[in-house]
């Protein structure tokens, strides 16, 4: 189960994912389960493996972006597909850049048309 809720939306250039949570955490987290979710039903994989990402990036979008490309990657080199995610984004901004890994051929992508993390705070009554 998403730490947050997400939506599919439509885009041009195929499909959208609008997610929301209360942290970065738990946005990466439920925006990992979506993406997922476009591929398989998430529900019927029973976790057996576990991997540990160490990603850096300049800003929240990048990471995101990068996030979830690297699980495409992984789906798509070593065939694994992922039901549960636990995210822990730690470190001050600005993220450091670090080179990416090399696209294959064939590599399908995660674009960055319309995308952007919004922050929103709202007060408790």
């Amino acid at each position: 189960m998403a730490p947050g809720s997400y939506e599919l939306i439509n885009h041009t250039a195929d499909v959208g994912i609008r997610a929301t949570a209360e942290s970065p955490d738990a946005l990466f987290e439920t925006a990992a389960l979506a993406f997922t979710e476009l591929m398989t039903d998430s529900a019927t994989v029973e976790p057996r493996v576990e991997r540990t990402m160490e990603l850096k990036e300049e800003s929240l979008d990048l990471l995101l972006v990068c996030w979830l490309q690297e699980i495409l990657y992984l789906m798509d080199t070593e065939g694994l597909v992922f039901s549960v995610f636990e995210v822990r984004i730690e470190g001050a901004r600005p993220f450091e850049t670090v080179p990416r890994r090399p696209r294959l051929p064939d590599d399908r992508i995660t674009t960055q048309s319309h995308f952007r993390i919004i922050e929103t705070f709202c007060a408790a009554q």
